[in-house]
This record gives C-alpha cells, sequence and structure tokens, in this order.
C-alpha cells in the first residue's frame, strides 16, 4: 500500500514539475532553434553618445542636412513648435503627477513638463545638426530649469509619464555633454541628480501592477538614463530584464512581449498600445546596439518579426492570431482575435520603423520579399513631433526619419560606428 501511495505521489510530483517549468520557460516565445544569441552579456563600459544616436550618425546627418531626405526632415522637425527657435518654455514645476487638475496636483505639470523635454531634446538635436547656437542655449535652458526645480513626480500612471518623458532628458543630455555645447559640468550633474533622485525611484523593479506597456517604458528609461548617468548597474538589470525568458508576471521583456508568430501581449487589445510595446522594446534595442551589445539577433529576429507583423496588419494585410498570447495579469484577455481598433492610424504614435529597417539592414537580415517595415516607414510621412492629445506624454522617438536614414555609400551588413 505505501509502495502504492508512493508511486502516486512520485507521479503527482513529476506532473507539478513539468508544469511549473511549462509555465515559466517552455512558454518562452524565444525561439532555441535557430537562435542567433543567446546569452546575455554584462556591459562593463559605458559609451557616449551611446542612445538612440552615435556621434558618427550625428554627424552623417550634419553633413548631409541639404539633401533629401534629410533636408525634408529637418525642415519638418524646425517648424514644429517643440523644434521652434523661440520656443517658450511651458513650466518648470516642482511637483508633476496625472492625478487631478491644476498646478499642486498637478494634472497640467505633467502636460507641460513633455512638452518641455520633446523641446530639450529637439532644441539640442537642431543645434548640434545646424550649428546653431540659439538651439543650442534653449536646450541648456530648458534642462537647467526644470533640473533647478522639480522636487517630486507621481500620481497614476507615474510609471508611463517617466518611462516616456524622462527619456528624451537624457536624450539631450547626452548630446549636450558629448558635443562641446558649453553646458556647464555644475549643470550637467544637476541634471544627472534629477533623473537619478527623482526620476529613477519611481521606475525601479520593471514590474508595476499593470506590466506589459507600463514594463517596457521603465526599461527603456531606465537604459536611457543610465547612459547619461554612467550608471552601470542599472543599465545591466534593463538589459538582463529584456532579456528574460521568465514566466509571468513578465510579460514585458522581448521574449515574453513578443512572441513567435510576431505578435504581442497588446495585439488583442489595439493597436496603439500594441505598437507602444514594440516600439519602446526597439529603443532599448538600439541603445543596447550602440553600447555594444547584440540585441537585434536574439530570438531569430525576433524584434523585427514583430514590428513586421504589426507593419503588415496595419497596412491592411491579415495576420496570424495566437489566442494564447495576452498580458497575463489579471483582465487583460484573453482575446478572441486581433483587434482592429486604431488599425491604420500609426502616425500619432511616432515611429522607429526606420531605425528598425536600419538596424536590420546593419545586419543583413532584412525579409528577402517584401519588407513591411519599410513600407510602413513610407506611410508614416507626416512627422507627429508636438504632444498630441493622444499623445500628451511627448514623444521618445522624434528623431527617427532624420537620424536612422541609410547612409550615402553604407553597405548592408555594415557595422555601426
Amino acid at each position: 500500500m505505501n509502495r502504492i501511495l508512493t508511486t502516486i505521489f512520485l507521479s503527482f510530483l513529476i506532473v507539478f514539475i513539468s508544469c511549473d517549468k511549462s509555465n515559466d520557460e517552455g512558454t518562452d516565445n524565444g525561439g532555441s532553434e535557430g537562435e542567433t544569441s543567446t546569452e546575455v552579456t554584462t556591459l562593463t563600459k559605458i559609451t557616449h553618445l551611446g542612445l538612440l544616436t552615435t556621434l558618427y550618425e550625428l554627424n552623417i546627418v550634419k553633413d548631409n542636412q541639404n539633401s533629401e531626405p534629410w533636408k525634408s526632415e529637418l525642415a519638418a522637425l524646425k517648424a514644429s513648435a517643440s523644434g521652434s527657435i523661440n520656443y517658450k518654455m511651458k513650466g518648470p514645476f516642482p511637483n508633476i503627477s496625472r492625478t487631478g487638475s491644476g498646478e499642486t496636483s498637478n494634472f497640467t505639470g505633467w502636460s507641460e513638463h513633455g512638452k518641455d523635454a520633446t523641446a530639450c531634446y529637439l532644441q539640442a538635436l537642431l543645434g548640434y545638426i545646424t550649428g546653431d547656437t540659439k538651439y543650442t542655449q534653449n536646450a541648456i535652458n530648458i534642462i537647467n530649469s526644470w533640473s533647478t526645480t522639480l522636487v517630486s513626480v507621481g500620481g497614476a500612471d507615474v510609471e508611463l509619464l517617466v518611462g516616456i518623458q524622462a527619456p528624451l532628458w537624457a536624450q539631450a543630455g547626452e548630446i549636450l555633454a558629448y558635443t562641446n555645447s558649453g553646458w556647464q559640468a555644475a549643470d550637467i550633474t544637476r541634471a544627472k541628480n534629477m533623473m537619478t533622485n527623482i526620476f529613477q525611484p519611481a521606475i525601479d523593479g520593471f514590474d508595476p501592477a499593470d506590466g506589459a506597456n507600463f514594463s517596457t517604458s521603465c526599461m527603456y528609461a531606465s537604459m536611457a538614463m543610465a547612459v547619461f548617468t554612467d550608471d552601470l548597474t542599472r543599465f545591466n538589470a534593463a538589459w538582463k530584464a529584456f532579456n528574460s525568458k521568465s514566466g509571468c508576471p513578465n510579460d514585458y521583456s522581448l521574449y515574453k512581449n513578443i512572441a513567435e508568430n510576431g505578435q504581442n501581449v497588446e495585439s488583442g487589445r489595439d493597436q496603439v498600445h500594441s505598437w507602444s510595446s514594440y516600439q519602446v522594446l526597439a529603443g532599448i534595442a538600439e541603445i543596447a546596439y550602440h553600447q555594444g551589445l547584440d540585441p537585434y539577433t536574439l530570438g531569430s529576429n525576433r524584434l523585427l518579426t514583430g514590428v513586421e507583423y504589426w507593419s503588415k496588419y496595419n497596412l491592411g494585410q491579415e495576420v496570424p492570431f495566437d489566442v494564447s498570447v495576452y498580458r497575463c495579469r489579471a483582465g487583460w484577455g484573453p482575446w478572441a482575435k486581433i483587434s482592429d481598433t486604431n488599425r491604420g492610424q500609426p502616425t500619432a504614435q511616432g515611429l522607429v520603423c526606420n531605425m528598425i529597417y536600419h538596424a536590420y539592414y546593419r545586419l543583413n537580415r532584412l525579409p528577402t520579399t517584401t519588407s513591411y517595415t519599410k513600407l510602413m516607414a513610407n506611410v508614416m510621412t507626416g512627422i507627429v513631433v508636438d504632444p498630441t492629445s493622444r499623445n500628451g506624454w511627448g514623444n521618445p522617438f522624434i528623431g527617427d526619419g532624420l537620424l536612422h536614414q541609410i547612409a550615402p555609400g553604407e553597405k548592408a551588413g555594415s557595422a555601426v560606428k
């Protein structure tokens, strides 16, 4: 009798272990077959400039600013409210959040902060490319004013507030600090302290209750700020999270957010939130690539598969849908079919299609037939620069069409410089 009970117990134990493994790594969306890069490398030194662009890439734009497509892209940025050489700050405020209204609780502060952060990055970018120091001084004045004044961030969706807006400061700071802009050392230190002491605590851990695009935004912001502040510990934490293959509640890493067929955990919800995940994962990948890591080949080019999937569907084509892929937090799925909400309305969400296409061009890994990513980049010609009623956060990828064009003479398979 004891032998029979022991046998039954061991059988249940084997089944339990098998199920537990299935719930963790067995559901891994990262294909082990054909995996090009599986090792999570720890970064030991941060490279500057090293966020969404390098100095070499900035100089390509600078050298080609009077040629197409750079000329038209640059003109659109200059013509925007955020890129106006006469831009007037909307802040700063000591406290910002997304709760309530008015300056005290400070719904307005959130919106104004996004506008000023957007302008700061754009003014820094235009200053270097055009050589007009008025833009550069505008950017310095904006970031100095906010770093002197800001005390706290909070309220509902604070993770998204920081995840989307803070990287704009990091990108601006990276350009200003490493292009001989005249930004003073004390001011640089204060800006770094703003990121480390005010923004970063709101997003540590990457695992707020809502996960998915919330957490991808947190990873992106943490990695961006870590580069600017030379914080290897936080950079490596973000890189490790991006590479994670663990099970729920992680639904935000490259492998867990994007399935093998390219679908992501928000595909059944709507196309705006679905795009947000692809977009921010792409931002993380580009930063990691500029730091000498290998994010793009992970999961057999998983990121490209995802962006191709989204682009194809939003260009009017049909795509497969797996009902088992959804956000693993309670109340977010499953969905019976892919959502057509916001289908074909991508432009108000900003861009990364040029960045993705260029990334895989550099690696010589683009589709051998139709590239829906390239087709989508061509459709996204209406450059959305300024924060809108839908995208009041600010657009962390404003410079996509300007910074990520294929340079004259650039060959497929050439490495970044």
